[in-house]
């Protein structure tokens, strides 16, 4: 890692870190300062993060998600990014508030598993570009609806137990948050499609090694899709309608973590996402 990159790393770490801080002070005061904080500190991790993968990008000539760090930062960024984005535009500041602490450990993780490794690069591709792309945005979106569903509980049991506290007041309505969810999950699965399909049709046409098909990765990425499809579809029925739906989505998130640790330890050739 360069001096600079290392710089705009840290520095978006940094304010991962102050998001965090902030926001928890902001959600136990029920003060809006501390949150506007939140969010302009969230805002400059994402131009910091942004910053580093468009110099990857340039300095190599092909797309800048290379490695299993630059996947790391470029999902980090995207949660940030779209939680601001629906704070900003829909009035949800609690969205901001509980990506931080999410998007400051996505990125401790970075720093300490995810460091760039030799030979671990992308094909220079668009379709490559595509099927990382639009796989890491799903990513994204699935960390959008576990925190949706988190904070859905949390709020749920909060109203239950007549408990008035400073969060309530940054909370929208229970159908707000499943609405999100159910927006998030539904973004998530089509992208995550985009991907599939792209990443198979081009693996196809490169011809890659015999066995590809049973790479843990692709495994793993398959069973991902396979678990949000049934949970999205179900979720609007009574079989996972509400609570259950939440706590569903919450436990698909587990294989979206496995995927990366398929990524870093047990896959053959997909280094990249």
């Amino acid at each position: 890692m360069s001096t600079i990159d290392w710089v705009f790393f840290h520095t978006a770490v940094a304010l991962f870190a102050a998001a965090t801080v902030l926001g928890i002070v902001g959600a136990r005061s029920g003060r809006r300062g501390p949150v506007a904080a939140t969010r302009a500190a969230l805002l400059g991790a994402v131009i910091a993060l942004g910053f580093m993968l468009a110099r990857h990008g340039m300095e190599s000539g092909a797309f800048p998600v290379a490695n299993r760090f630059d996947a790391l930062v470029f999902s980090c960024a995207t949660l940030a990014l779209l939680a601001l984005t629906l704070d900003l535009v829909r009035g949800l500041p609690i969205l901001s508030v509980g990506a931080a602490p999410f998007c400051f450990m996505d990125a401790l993780v970075a720093a300490t598993l995810g460091m760039p490794t030799a030979g671990a690069t992308a094909p220079a591709s668009a379709w490559v570009g595509l099927h990382v792309v639009a796989t890491l945005i799903s990513y994204g979106l699935f960390a959008l609806a576990f925190i949706a569903a988190l904070l859905y509980l949390v709020e749920q049991r909060q109203l239950k137990s007549g408990t008035s506290t400073s969060l309530l007041g940054l909370m929208p309505s229970l159908e707000t948050f499943y609405r999100l969810l159910l927006g998030s999950l539904g973004g998530g699965v089509a992208l995550l499609t985009v991907g599939l399909v792209v990443g198979y049709l081009f693996a196809r046409r490169q011809g890659l090694p015999e066995g590809w098909r049973t790479d843990p990765k692709v495994i793993l990425t398959t069973v991902t899709w396979v678990a949000y499809l049934l949970v999205y579809a179900l979720s609007f029925t009574r079989a996972l309608k509400g609570r259950r739906g939440a706590l569903a989505s919450m436990g698909c998130f587990f294989f979206v973590m496995t995927t990366f640790w398929a990524t870093a330890f047990w896959t053959g050739f997909h280094k990249y996402v």
